[in-house]
């Protein structure tokens, strides 16, 4: 479905700046602002209560003083780690500055579960 729709000619002329600045094009950055304000930045552990046992990868916003993700906007989730591959691929096209952290919101090691070293 495509939509259109005239801009005032302050937030074209903004839009085009910014585009530019980012070299990228006007639909690129639309789409870009679009995708953010679908998809909030959550804290880790809002992402680990709404993707429950997944397998999740967050474009990082905020890190704590060791340099840890703690917040993050959600890019691709998964039951099954291979299920991210292709949106993360195609995020890191669009966005190639990103730092991604991937990771899995369940137990990694089920309970009852013993490893011996």
């Amino acid at each position: 479905m495509l939509v259109t729709f005239e801009l005032p000619i302050e937030l074209e002329h903004e839009l085009k700046t910014q585009a530019e600045s980012e070299q990228i094009s006007v639909s690129e950055l639309v789409e870009k602002l679009l995708f953010r304000i679908l998809n909030p930045e959550l804290t880790i552990e809002e992402i680990e209560e709404n993707y429950a046992d997944e397998w999740v990868a967050i474009e990082e916003t905020a890190w704590d003083e060791q340099e840890d993700p703690i917040k993050g906007i959600v890019v691709a989730h998964a039951t099954d780690r291979n299920g991210l591959s292709r949106e993360i691929r195609q995020f890191r096209q669009q966005n190639p500055k990103a730092i991604i952290y991937t990771f899995y919101t369940g137990e990694l090691i089920p309970e009852g579960v013993m490893f011996v070293l």
